[in-house]
């Protein structure tokens, strides 16, 4: 089950940040129903204040491949749910909207982590999914 939207102040989610990454997910452990995929393990889970939430963990495969997940959505009705419908308003581009979101959302993933490294987007919301971002992780 989700966890529902518990926002924290940037101090607050960057004190518990190391929690996300720390023990990973073993992806085959959540494909087998033994283990929550970062999406319901709370400590994965970052809500800010304005109605954004960055899903975060480092997940290890079966080949011992390690990769930091970032996921990114945001509530309805939130302070940034308004930004965003305000700015689709002003161009009547969706994606000049998402492409705000994607940019604000890697901003916040570096504050959150101090990790200055590029996020790599696998997955644009314009494809009718969540923005979602990759780093390959060494070892």
């Amino acid at each position: 089950m989700v966890p529902p939207y518990r926002p924290e102040t940037l101090e607050k989610l960057k004190r518990r940040y190391q929690l996300a990454i720390d023990p990973p997910i073993d992806v085959e452990s959540v494909i087998l129903g033994s283990m929550l995929p970062a999406t319901e393990q709370r400590r994965c889970i970052f809500d800010f204040e304005d109605g954004v939430r960055l899903i975060v963990a480092k997940a290890v495969y079966a080949d011992g491949s390690r990769f930091i997940h970032v996921g990114a959505l945001f509530f309805q009705d939130s302070k940034i749910f308004l930004q965003l419908t305000r700015l689709l308003r002003k161009t009547n581009s969706a994606k000049d909207m998402f492409d705000a979101f994607v940019r604000d959302s890697e901003k916040r993933f570096a504050e959150l982590s101090g990790d200055k490294r590029r996020l790599r987007l696998a997955a644009n919301p314009t494809d009718n999914v969540l923005p979602h971002w990759l780093i390959k992780e060494d070892g």
